[in-house]
């Protein structure tokens, strides 16, 4: 049982990039219509999430394919961001799930390990009199191992980091 989501923007372009729902939990049909009239199924809550209630989706479990995740480095250099951190929350830590704004056709697959980073500020200098903007280093803080792959984009589990991850972070190839 899903619950139909927000759109996915692009944290770059501020495209819509894919839609996620909320999942909610699992149901089992119980009692079916074989008449091909317009009365309900019935089902049974095998397990609940959230609550769920009119408005929400059902969708067949689809089987389960036995997956190889081989950590492995991008083939060609990927430069991305986090589009979201499942859940709704603004700040993300060790072993919790993000989207990033990229997928199959940007050569991103199952078992990508990425760096994360956080771009740096652009500040002031002032001293000596000066004052001229100065961009400080990128900040690497941690990795991000992708583990569901689709077109346009993917979710990632964070791995070890040092700083709470956040939307719009970069994660890249590692260097």
């Amino acid at each position: 049982v899903f619950r139909p989501g927000l759109p996915l923007k692009d944290p770059v372009t501020g495209k819509v990039i894919g839609y996620e729902s909320v999942y909610l939990g699992r149901v089992k049909l119980v009692l079916a219509d074989k008449s091909g009239g317009s009365s309900a199924h019935v089902f049974t809550v095998v397990s609940a999430k959230e609550e769920m209630g009119v408005g929400d989706r059902l969708f067949a479990v689809p089987p389960a394919a036995i997956l190889h995740y081989a950590r492995h480095t991008p083939d060609q250099p990927v430069d991305t961001r986090i589009a979201s951190i499942y859940g709704g929350v603004t700040n993300a830590g060790q072993n919790q799930i993000v989207t990033i704004n990229r997928g199959k056709k940007d050569g991103i697959d199952i078992g990508t390990v990425l760096q994360l980073s956080r771009a740096g500020a652009t500040i002031i200098d002032k001293t000596e009199g000066r004052k001229e903007a100065i961009k400080l280093p990128d900040t690497d803080y941690g990795s991000l191992f992708i583990f569901r792959v689709f077109k346009n984009i993917s979710y990632g589990l964070i791995m070890q980091v040092t700083d709470s991850v956040q939307i719009g972070d970069v994660a890249k190839s590692p260097e």
